[in-house]
């Protein structure tokens, strides 16, 4: 075989071996050693027969969202062998470097009917800037050709990468891009050069899952390389529009949206980002002289026609995957508006809420755009329909589209409030009058967050009394306390003479309390603190008392021929940490405190117990030897102490003792 169609077939095998490795998800990266670059080996041997090895690992696609991996293999080689005569032709496509594979056309691994080609329309960035081709233009929405490479009768990611990189990578896919296998499959080790692993690829602005999704004709495509590849911060964002089509000298809205992972939606979507910087280009991409166009928030005016760009990218202190919307801007063409009628009349609204009003224009080609605007912005703004109430009071929120205009008469009210938060130790507390805990500062009706003075014991329930303030004692209005370790957990509170009570948790470090109509709240919080406790305490000698959750100084007699006193101690969370005079201890386990007994013949245990959130508490132990004198000693508990509580008897001892 001709060393030229060896070389030649050598390319369909190593395109082959890269077309059947996918990548894991664009949020996913690499998090060890990298892969290098394919290397390739070829030698001319009058001998051997004509061979072809490619080494190449196949594993099943993953399509986890949030993944990381890990290389496993760092290079796949290639090694070619000539033979003067022309009479075999075999190609190890998919080998491992053990077994040979059968003789094979490495673009001819698939079976079936291939799909048509498609073109699609990818933009490449690395680094927060848009990558350049092999002349040296910016990859910002150009056509790329994917062809159905394995014949399987899909195109793909992996297929749409391979096309980019051959059409406008310097040496093309072998030099630029690679995939290998992982722990949860296949992923991009080398993309436009980089073998940093932190890359991403988005298919018409929704995440990918894997190398193998799906690409149809005029999808959009944008493959990047992370500017930040430790916290992989780089946001994406999107235009309203992809291009717009407009008038010269008529403005036009081109708003910029990020993609925020929703866990509830257990998806991403976009929200309203004005982190970026914007820029205009003419259709070079050089940027725009600044009298050439007029920008206002989101609104664009563009002096003549021509084709321009919007490029959204990254500023010093915000990471941005750049984007780029097409503005193809006619001569001065209008198409007035006839009619516009707004949704709704009236509307009402809460102070700090908000409501979305819609304006329908005819014809719909006009070419003017609907203005918004609010006759009072201190009571009720207004941004692309979207009403937000400010303060209580009415306003006029007007559609305007060129010489048309409808209105909404929008009323905004005062968010509920209420007169007093009152938190105690337990509802019992409560019942028999005792005074609530101290709150600082005092409580007003304006102020929302407040703390309590001194923290409470891990054990207290609180127990909150709100009340609501009379002019919003009605029943449309309730109040919901936190009520569970999940933050988004509430427990809805019937108000009785506008007044709630419940047990409130603080989970998260702070009782919070929602008053309003279920859709509109306002907030209040209070922030506690709350101190870890014992839930048992035990000496290997006489203690004056059993152990009481709220007693934390005892007194024990113990045997001083002994190597020290024995302590054993329990927190009432198995997560609390436990020191005995300062030694780290294992909860309820027996550890011995040697004895150090001070100049008057006793010595002092303390036992500290803290950690997982709360605040370190202190019991205090004081330990004196068995009294030993030559006339009897009667040792008991102290007289003050209750030996029966109601039908409870508490424990209680005697010791008589006398030496001789």
């Amino acid at each position: 075989m001709k060393k030229k169609e060896v070389l030649k077939r050598l390319s369909a095998v190593s395109m082959a071996a890269m077309m059947t490795v996918t990548m894991i998800p664009s949020n996913a990266y690499a998090a060890d050693e990298l892969f290098s670059d394919v290397e390739v080996e070829t030698s001319t041997d009058a001998e051997d027969e004509d061979s072809t090895e490619v080494a190449a690992s196949d594993a099943d696609d993953t399509s986890d969202a949030d993944v990381e991996v890990e290389a496993e293999d760092d290079n796949a080689d290639v090694n070619v062998e000539e033979d003067e005569e022309d009479n075999s032709e075999g190609v190890d496509a998919f080998s491992d470097g053990g077994d040979s594979a059968e003789e094979t056309d490495a673009f001819d691994a698939g079976e079936g009917t291939p799909a048509a080609d498609a073109v699609v329309h990818m933009t490449v960035s690395v680094a927060g800037e848009f990558a350049k081709d092999k002349n040296g233009a910016l990859m910002v929405d150009r056509d790329v050709t994917v062809k159905d490479i394995d014949k399987n009768g899909i195109l793909t990611c992996d297929e749409a990468l391979i096309a980019a990189h051959d059409e406008y990578y310097n040496d093309g896919a072998i030099a630029g891009y690679a995939t290998a296998d992982g722990k949860y499959g296949k992923y991009i080790s080398k993309f436009w050069g980089d073998e940093s692993g932190a890359f991403g690829y988005w298919l018409n602005d929704n995440s990918c899952m894997g190398l193998s999704d799906e690409v149809k004709a005029d999808d959009y495509f944008s493959a990047f390389v992370y500017k930040d590849k430790k916290d992989f911060s780089d946001a994406y964002v999107k235009f309203d529009q992809k291009s717009f089509a407009v008038e010269a000298t008529l403005p036009f809205t081109a708003g910029l949206q990020k993609a925020e992972w929703n866990n509830d939606a257990n998806k991403y979507v976009y929200k309203d980002f004005d982190g970026a910087k914007l820029t205009v280009y003419d259709s070079s991409f050089k940027v725009l002289p600044e009298d050439a166009y007029t920008v206002d928030g989101d609104s664009f005016t563009f002096a003549e026609g021509g084709t321009y760009y919007l490029v959204a990218s990254g500023t010093d202190s915000v990471n941005v995957v750049p984007t780029a919307a097409k503005v193809e801007v006619a001569g001065e063409v209008i198409i007035p508006a006839t009619s516009i009628k707004v949704n709704k009349e009236t509307l009402t609204v809460q102070a700090g809420g908000s409501a979305v009003l819609s304006a329908t224009v005819e014809p719909k080609d006009t070419t003017q755009e609907t203005v918004w605007t609010s006759s009072d912005e201190s009571v009720a703004t207004v941004l692309r329909g979207r009403v937000t109430g400010v303060k209580a009071g009415k306003a006029t929120i007007t559609a305007t589209a060129g010489d048309q205009s409808a209105s909404c008469e929008v009323t905004v009210t005062a968010p509920p409030k209420l007169s007093s938060i009152k938190l105690y130790r337990s509802q019992q507390d409560y019942k028999d009058g005792k005074d609530p805990l101290e709150m600082t500062p005092e409580f007003s009706r304006d102020q929302h967050t407040y703390d309590l003075k001194e923290p409470i014991a891990d054990y207290d329930d609180l127990y909150a009394v709100t009340a609501l303030a009379p002019e919003f004692r009605d029943a449309e209005k309730i109040i919901k306390y936190t009520a569970s370790a999940w933050a988004n957990t509430w427990r809805y509170v019937s108000t009785v003479d506008g007044v709630a009570e419940s047990v409130v948790t603080y989970p998260t470090g702070y009782a919070a309390f929602y008053v309003g109509t279920r859709t509109d709240d306002t907030e209040y919080r209070v922030n506690v603190k709350s101190y870890a406790t014992l839930s048992s305490l035990s000496v290997d000698g006489r203690m004056d008392q059993a152990f009481d959750k709220d007693v934390t100084s005892y007194h024990a007699y113990v045997d001083k021929n002994a190597e020290g006193v024995t302590v054993k101690a329990q927190g009432k969370d198995t997560k609390y940490t436990l020191k005995v005079n300062g030694e780290v201890v294992s909860a309820n386990t027996n550890y011995t405190v040697p004895y150090n007994w001070d100049k008057n013949g006793k010595m002092k245990i303390e036992v500290v117990v803290g950690g997982n959130g709360k605040e370190d508490h202190t019991y205090t132990i004081e330990a004196e030897p068995y009294p030993e004198k030559d006339v009897p000693e009667f040792v008991s508990q102290p007289k003050s102490a209750d030996y029966v509580v109601g039908d409870k008897p508490n424990k209680f001892f005697r010791l008589e003792s006398m030496m001789g």
